[in-house]
């Protein structure tokens, strides 16, 4: 974020589930929808959503269910700073700004609403937060 712009970090699920098919509503979330590339140019703007969620344990098991069996990864994510002090220290930073963190990676396209075409989810290892991100094209 530049200096002197105003944060558009949310914590209001019900705008998140506007944007997402959650399957509850969550205990806790944070998220920030931006535009992608250049604004003011020729064509559709792209955006990009990324969400830390914080669901009911029973809710986050069913998440994950599918890839209980699944040892968890390093998966590139964002470093942002609204992100909650939790999974701020799960972040590991690597060469040439590179940032990741460990966890099972989950299905996060069945949360996508069609406006969203690619992106990823993650159950950050050690808590009960998931870190989606998310984007148009």
């Amino acid at each position: 974020m530049k200096q002197g712009q105003a944060s558009s970090v949310s914590h209001d699920a019900h705008v998140l589930a506007m944007a997402l098919k959650l399957p509850a509503t969550p205990l806790e979330v944070a998220f920030e929808e931006v535009p992608v590339g250049t604004p003011g140019g020729f064509g559709p703007t792209d955006y990009r959503l990324v969400a830390v969620i914080r669901f009911d344990a029973g809710i986050t098991a069913a998440l994950t269910r599918a890839d209980a069996g699944a040892a968890p990864e390093s998966v590139p994510v964002a470093d942002l700073p609204w992100f909650p002090d939790v999974v701020k220290a799960k972040l590991v930073r690597g060469e040439q700004s590179r940032v990741t963190v460990r966890g099972r990676v989950i299905d996060g396209e069945a949360m996508f609403r069609p406006r969203y075409s690619t992106g990823s989810a993650v159950l950050v290892e050690g808590t009960d937060y998931i870190l989606l991100m998310a984007q148009t094209s």
